[in-house]
């Protein structure tokens, strides 16, 4: 029998998706008691990291058009995770913040990721983390210089 030598990339697609499949699973329970969907689970997290940006940017980082994370943001708000905020500068600007029980929602949520995290990474010794994180690091910025270029 013939053996199919895959190329790197192909193999690598397969573990990424092995690794995500594996993340998913230790997630899955988690989410289910939120009441949010993984999308908006990503929105709550992003604004968290960065309190007070503007809904382009919000936008811009979820991939979305302008008036998709304008209805995204309203079911948010619509459950009390998140509240809009008009730039005291510029009134066009709509800033997005989370709420106190959004920021719970996202605290609580971001835990249970490191955890997930932290049981399928963990096993690995420090030096392969560093590896990973050196790879990782290098490949976002490799895609933001390029975004940005």
């Amino acid at each position: 029998m013939k053996t199919i030598v895959s190329s790197p990339l192909e193999e690598l697609t397969t573990l990424m998706m092995r690794v995500h499949r594996l993340l998913r699973q230790r997630n899955a329970t988690a989410m289910r008691g939120m009441g949010v969907s993984m999308l908006q689970l990503h929105g709550l997290l992003t604004i968290r990291e960065k309190p007070g940006m503007t809904m382009k940017e919000l936008a811009s980082h979820l991939a979305v058009t302008s008036p998709t994370a304008t209805v995204f943001i309203g079911r948010l708000e619509s459950q009390g995770l998140v509240e809009r905020i008009h730039d005291t500068k510029n009134r066009k600007m709509v800033r997005v913040s989370l709420t106190a029980h959004g920021r719970e929602l996202a605290e609580g949520a971001y835990r249970h990721f490191e955890d997930a995290f932290r049981e399928v990474f963990g096993m690995l010794p420090k030096a392969e983390l560093h590896t990973l994180i050196h790879i990782f690091t290098h490949l976002i910025r490799l895609h933001t210089e390029k975004t940005h270029a």
